[in-house]
């Protein structure tokens, strides 16, 4: 069968599935990749651990080189804080805040500063006097704007609940990650209208076993895409004021972050900046990302002195034609061609140096340079990350060719992980399965 055939086939496959569910300077010395052995064993504190009290754990969001933003939703009315630094030994005791209250929603969030870069971290929620307890929760601060490592990051998406556990990310979490990727549809909120409805929403994937897992291992770096509001989300498809901002409320609450708006910078030392957009939310009149956001992202590409910039994205940029002809052109980059060329055309003219994009929403794995050979993006790479717990595209039943473009297809529920060395320029990415095994990893040199 020819390739123009078989994508033809592949599209056929995927119809239904889709509709349904789519919604340069001279390097630095590094730092050796450190391992777990070089933080203390995970701290076991005093008292019991109570999931009735602490369901959903605790989550660490939007990380810097001295503070870090907490979320925690608890049925106590009254905790304190036990907050431990590691050193290459043990942990020791750093700071106690106690009396807090948690607002209305159950959700506390507080802001942890004055930390020391590129540091482990442990802590723990306590109530009725230190005799029961949160989960203890690891994270570890990003390097400064001078320093230089190799780090190690994970990513998904689409945990849907098909898989209600959410193996995938307790294997994340057995890596101790430097940070976690959400690329969207970290919660399938479809159903939902009410403030309430989301909230509950995200209160069930909170208190799966796998996210519990994940968000006591490390920090982490989210957007959204559709499923936080609705399938298929659009301005101009659902012009809904109230339905967003209960959604977007209830997605703050849960993973806050530090701006106003969803897209965003978090720096990662000399090694990576992590640059969020918000291709969900502010799409409408026929622009995938506003004229602000535009701006703004090429600004912080032009300006970025990291060796590595990675663009976190929902929907992907890459062109699909030779897998997906048009179909459901309109729900990523390439049904807004002015602005996909736009900044593709930006990244090439300025030469701009190791940019990649991690996407998501599509429900399966890949690795591929964003478009084909001598066309605008066609030096750039993305990788697609999940689905982290939701049906897998079965397009990938047709097992689609490689070719100068597609380097990698994988059809399971994963997460990926990287390894971004900033001395050598490479970035190894692997998908690992609910059981550990790698499906397939690829290295880029960027």
């Amino acid at each position: 069968m020819n390739k123009a055939r078989s994508g033809h086939l592949r599209t056929t496959i995927t119809l239904a599935f889709l509709a349904a569910t789519l919604g340069c300077s001279e390097p630095d010395p590094v730092i050796e990749l450190y391992t777990n052995e070089s933080e203390p064993a995970p701290w076991e504190p005093d008292g019991t651990l109570d999931l009735d009290l602490f369901p959903s754990g605790v989550q660490i969001t939007d990380v810097t080189s001295q503070s870090a933003l907490i979320a925690l939703r608890t049925e106590a009315t009254r905790v304190d804080l036990l907050l431990q630094r590691g050193s290459a030994q043990q942990w020791l005791e750093l700071r106690r805040t106690s009396g807090f209250s948690p607002a209305q929603g159950k959700m506390l969030h507080h802001t942890l500063s004055n930390l020391e870069p590129d540091t482990p971290y442990s802590l723990v929620f306590y109530t009725d006097n230190r005799t029961r307890r949160s989960r203890v929760t690891r994270f570890r601060t990003a390097p400064t704007h001078s320093q230089s490592r190799v780090l190690r990051f994970g990513a998904t998406s689409c945990l849907g609940k098909l898989v209600p556990s959410l193996p995938t990310l307790s294997r994340a979490a057995e890596a101790r990650l430097d940070f976690m990727l959400f690329a969207g549809d970290t919660v399938y909120a479809d159903g939902s209208g009410s403030l309430n409805d989301y909230r509950r929403t995200w209160r069930q994937t909170f208190e799966t076993q796998g996210m519990r897992d994940l968000s006591s291992s490390t920090s982490i770096i989210t957007t959204w895409d559709d499923h936080e509001i609705i399938n298929d989300w659009t301005w101009d498809k659902y012009d809904d004021s109230q339905r967003f901002e209960n959604a977007r409320t209830a997605y703050l609450e849960a993973l806050p972050i530090r701006e106003e708006t969803i897209w965003r910078k978090r720096s990662w030392g000399k090694t990576l900046d992590v640059l969020v957009l918000d291709s969900r939310g502010e799409r409408r009149n026929g622009n995938y990302l506003s004229i602000n956001q535009m701006e703004w992202l090429k600004t912080e590409l032009l300006t970025s002195r990291a060796r590595f910039k990675i663009i976190l994205n929902s929907v992907p940029i890459t062109d699909m034609r030779n897998v997906l002809g048009t179909l459901a052109i309109g729900d990523r980059w390439q049904g807004f061609p002015l602005q996909r060329i736009e900044l593709l055309n930006f990244i090439d003219d300025h030469d701009i140096q190791g940019v990649f994009f991690i996407g998501g929403d599509f429900h399966y794995g890949q690795i591929a340079q964003v478009s084909p050979p001598g066309e605008p993006g066609s030096k750039l790479w993305e990788v697609l990350v999940g689905p982290g717990g939701s049906l897998v595209n079965p397009f990938l039943l047709t097992a689609p060719e490689y070719d100068e473009q597609f380097k990698l297809f994988v059809g399971a529920h994963t997460y990926t992980y990287f390894e971004a060395n900033p001395q050598t320029g490479k970035v190894l990415v692997r998908y690992i399965n609910d059981q550990g095994e790698s499906l397939g990893e690829r290295t880029l040199q960027l």
